[in-house]
């Protein structure tokens, strides 16, 4: 019930309609329940009866959709008195440890291009309050990632906050052959800082932005840091932009990759941008790796299979992602022989912007994963041809008898054919499959019998024809032995779906609607 008066609205009116609608929710009278349909009314009373049931029943519909809106309107002048109140007087109740976990979760990511608010972010968030104050000078969690971004000042004063948890390190560098860029302290400043505290280092990030004339796509002042022994690093990402394979490729110094060396016997993931893993330094305990194949100038090419090529020197690689974006091109050969990666359970191909399908289709027939698991591919090339892209794809999982999990995600792209029915007839067994994007669940069942045993579905992002050839699967998947483990989630944003009506009907709690 409402408590005191709301903002335009007759308070006393709305309690007593709450009051009404909760007394009578069990035996609201419905007009067509008193309709004598019996079969010995004559045609014509029988017709004039469920004429005048169905009148009433559209001016209590009608009457029901003002009222919601009434009460919408009210829900919204409530919020918006509320929220401020909630959050003030919210947050003052709130037990120290969750704000600080709160502080923590705000203090994460971050990326080359956008280095996020987790360098920042820890010092704004001290001068708010004296509570708010107190209680981040007692989060060493949120001091912990230090970054060339920071002064010298604001560096020493995060590494003392940190205590002694593991430390993130992000280096973001566009500076020159002479000196720093953009006005940040000098890297040779920030190394020696931070190399007193090498053993707590759990994660490391190099962000080269461009090269210069003697040492390419790295920086003097790591010379004298190639021997390091990190025993927490966990993770290490390696990126380059404005990258140029062809002065890579033929300038007459070039530097070994500056953590080529390190010991690092508890690292698990590599991140690289346009730099392949060096395997000497790393290879043996690496079980998840990202590559990130980029042309950024027009006649740039990269040495793609050779860089998978080395894959294979990685005897604990569990989980792949390999991107492929801005009109990537090769400079090498297509491989004769296969690539063999044994322990991998999970791949997902990243697309983006221009692509060769030949490269594709090559790029997927080499790599041979007997023992996997996952299968994801995310597809943004704008007005490309779907019906290839998703026929190779398709045609790569096929090779993988234990594939449990599909996912594919396309946007900006055209379907003829229907990947749902496709994929349903080439990969009946698996288990979990998720689509995203316009085109790709549209068509029908018809002619086929045996539904997949597919014991979940992810939809999100479809247009009308999709959301109807799902319903058709549906009424396939509910004539099979599979049925009673089946699961559907459809992510639905506009909201206005016109089948879900029949998938409650068909689903019932199997369904699981997000709007």
């Amino acid at each position: 019930m409402v408590d005191g008066p709301l903002r335009g609205f007759n308070t006393e009116k709305i309690n007593k309609l709450i009051s009404f609608l909760e007394a009578s929710r069990d035996d609201i009278p419905i007009p067509s329940m008193d309709v004598p349909i019996r079969a010995n009314l004559n045609p014509t009373d029988r017709f004039q009866a469920l004429s005048t049931a169905l009148i009433d029943l559209k001016r209590l519909k009608t009457a029901l959709r003002k009222t919601a809106d009434v009460i919408e309107n009210a829900i919204v002048n409530v919020e918006e008195e509320a929220i401020p109140l909630s959050l003030q007087c919210g947050i003052r109740t709130l037990p120290g440890e969750t704000i600080q976990r709160i502080f923590e979760l705000a203090c994460e990511g971050g990326n080359g291009q956008d280095p996020g608010p987790h360098h920042k972010f820890p010092i704004k968030l001290s001068h708010i309050n004296r509570r708010f104050r107190s209680l981040a000078l007692q989060a060493p969690y949120i001091w912990a990632n230090l970054s060339t971004q920071l002064t010298a000042e604001g560096l020493r004063a995060f590494i003392t906050r940190s205590k002694s948890v593991d430390l993130s390190i992000y280096i973001y560098d566009s500076s020159d052959a002479h000196g720093s860029g953009h006005g940040e302290p000098p890297l040779e400043d920030f190394l020696h800082t931070i190399i007193q505290h090498k053993e707590r280092w759990s994660e490391f990030q190099y962000h080269r932005y461009s090269t210069n004339s003697d040492y390419g796509y790295s920086h003097p002042a790591l010379d004298a840091y190639r021997s390091l022994k990190l025993p927490r690093l966990q993770s290490l990402a390696y990126k380059k932009y404005n990258f140029c394979s062809i002065w890579e490729g033929s300038h007459r110094r070039q530097p070994r990759t500056f953590f080529a060396s390190w010991t690092m016997p508890k690292l698990y993931r590599f991140q690289g941008r346009n730099s392949p893993v060096p395997f000497k330094g790393i290879g043996k305990t690496l079980t998840t790796c990202t590559l990130h194949f980029a042309s950024d100038g027009e006649d740039d090419a990269r040495n793609l299979y050779g860089s998978l090529e080395a894959l294979e020197s990685i005897p604990q690689l569990k989980h792949l992602t390999l991107k492929l974006s801005d009109e990537c091109k090769c400079s090498d050969a297509p491989l004769v022989r296969s690539i063999l990666l044994r322990q991998l359970v999970s791949f997902e191909i990243d697309l983006a912007e221009a692509l060769d399908w030949n490269l594709l289709t090559n790029l997927l027939s080499v790599l041979k994963m007997p023992m996997l698991l996952h299968m994801s591919a995310i597809v943004k090339v704008r007005g490309g041809d779907g019906d290839l892209i998703s026929f190779a794809i398709m045609s790569a999982a096929q090779e993988y008898p234990k594939l449990t999990t599909f996912a594919l995600e396309a946007t900006h792209m055209i379907f003829h054919d229907s990947v749902l029915v496709s994929l349903a007839e080439s990969l009946p067994s698996l288990h979990e499959v998720s689509f995203r994007g316009l085109g790709l669940c549209e068509g029908n069942f018809l002619g086929r019998r045996q539904p997949p045993s597919w014991r979940s579905l992810r939809v999100e992002g479809l247009g009308l024809a999709d959301q109807k050839g799902v319903k058709k699967l549906v009424e396939l998947m509910a004539k099979g032995p599979h049925w009673d483990d089946f699961r559907f989630y459809f992510v639905d944003r506009s909201g206005v779906s016109q089948v879900l009506p029949g998938l409650r009907l068909l689903l019932g709690d199997k369904l699981h609607y997000e709007s």
